[in-house]
C-alpha cells in the first residue's frame, strides 16, 4: 500500500517506518523537523519504497498533494512536550489541533482510505474511574491534553460529516531505546540519563504513583493492526499494557538493570498536578484488532542502553 507517516523523525516514526518497510509497502514520511531528528530516518533514505518530504503539517497547500494517492495515513505529527505546551498554548494547539485539521481537509479531499490517528491518555487528566476505559470521563489537565482530545473531536466530527475512516488510539506510556532527554522528557528517560550519569534517580513524591508503560514495539503494532481491520473502523482505542507498575519499582528496575550497585533511588518533594496512578482497561482493542503487549517492562528497559 501507498502509505503516508506525519511525524516521521519523531520518536515512534521511524519504528513505524521500518516496520511498514520490512512488509512492502511504499511509505511517504512528513516531517518538519522542528523537533524530529533527522538523523533517525537516513538508514532509510537509501531504500527502496520510501520517500521524505521536508514539510509543516499546517501547509494544507504542501501537504494536499502528498496525499494523493494515499490508502493510509499514519498522523504523529505533534508537539508533544506537556511543560513545553504549558509554557506556549498557543504554538501546542497550532500543531496538534490546526495541523491535525489541515491532514483531514487534505485527507478527505485526497480521498485517503483511513487515517490512524495516536492520541494520548493525557486526554483523560486526572482518572475518574480505575483502569480507564475509552468511555471514561476525559477532563485533561495540560493544554498538551486538552489538545489532543480537541484534536480527537475534529476527527470524529469528519468522520460524521463526511465519512472519514479513522481509527483514534489513545497511547499510554510508550518508551523505548531512542527516547531523548530533555529536562522535561518523560520519567523513563530522566531516570535513564541520571544512571548513565551514575547519578542516583530522583522521584517527585513517595514513589507509589503508577503509570502504564507500553514499549514503541508494541506501539507499532497496534498501529499496524488498526490500518486494515474493518472492525475497529470509527472505534477510540486504548493502546497499553492494562498494568500499572509504580514509579519507585520502575527506578529499582533500571538501577538493577544497570548492574550499577552504588545507585539508590532519592525522593523529593511531589510537584503540583502530577496524576496519582493511572493505567488502561485494554479489552476493546484486544476484541477489534487482536492487540495485546508482547514486551515485559523488564524486557522493553533492558533494550535502553544504560551506557553513555
Amino acid at each position: 500500500m501507498r502509505i503516508v507517516v506525519t511525524g516521521a523523525a519523531g520518536f515512534i516514526g521511524p519504528y513505524l517506518v521500518d516496520r511498514l518497510l520490512m512488509e512492502g509497502h511504499e511509505i511517504m514520511g512528513v516531517d518538519n523537523l522542528s523537533t524530529g531528528d533527522p538523523n533517525a530516518l537516513k538508514p532509510y533514505l537509501q531504500r527502496t519504497g520510501f520517500r521524505f518530504s521536508k514539510s509543516d503539517v499546517r501547509d494544507y497547500e504542501t501537504i494536499l498533494p502528498l496525499l494523493h494517492g494515499c490508502e493510509v495515513l499514519f498522523h504523529l505529527a505533534a508537539q508533544t512536550n506537556i511543560h513545553e505546551s504549558i509554557r506556549d498554548p498557543l504554538s501546542t494547539n497550532s500543531v496538534n489541533v490546526g495541523g491535525t485539521l489541515q491532514v483531514i481537509r487534505s485527507s478527505i479531499e485526497s480521498g485517503v482510505g483511513r487515517v490512524v490517528f495516536p492520541s494520548s491518555a493525557a486526554v483523560y487528566g486526572i482518572p475518574s474511574e480505575l483502569p480507564l476505559k475509552e468511555t471514561s470521563r476525559t477532563r485533561p489537565i495540560s493544554p498538551y491534553g486538552a489538545s489532543k482530545l480537541a484534536a480527537e473531536h475534529y476527527v470524529n466530527a469528519f468522520r460524521t460529516l463526511s465519512g472519514l475512516d479513522a481509527v483514534i488510539l489513545r497511547i499510554f506510556n510508550v518508551y523505548g531505546p531512542g527516547q531523548r532527554y530533555s529536562p522535561y522528557a518523560g520519567v523513563i528517560t530522566r531516570f535513564v540519563e541520571s544512571i548513565k550519569q551514575n547519578k542516583d534517580p530522583v522521584i517527585f513524591g513517595n514513589g507509589n504513583q503508577t503509570r502504564d508503560f507500553i514499549f514503541v514495539g508494541d506501539c507499532v503494532e497496534a498501529m499496524i493492526r488498526s490500518m486494515t481491520e474493518k472492525k475497529a473502523k470509527g472505534l477510540t482505542l486504548n493502546i497499553a499494557t492494562g498494568k500499572p507498575t509504580s514509579i519507585k519499582r520502575l527506578a529499582e528496575m533500571l538501577i538493577r538493570i544497570s548492574g550499577r550497585r552504588g545507585l539508590r533511588v532519592r525522593f523529593s518533594p511531589a510537584r503540583s498536578g502530577d496524576i496519582k496512578s493511572s493505567y488502561a482497561d485494554v479489552t476493546l482493542a484486544r476484541k477489534t484488532i487482536g492487540f495485546s503487549s508482547s514486551v515485559s517492562l523488564v524486557e522493553g528497559l533492558s533494550r535502553i542502553p544504560l551506557k553513555t
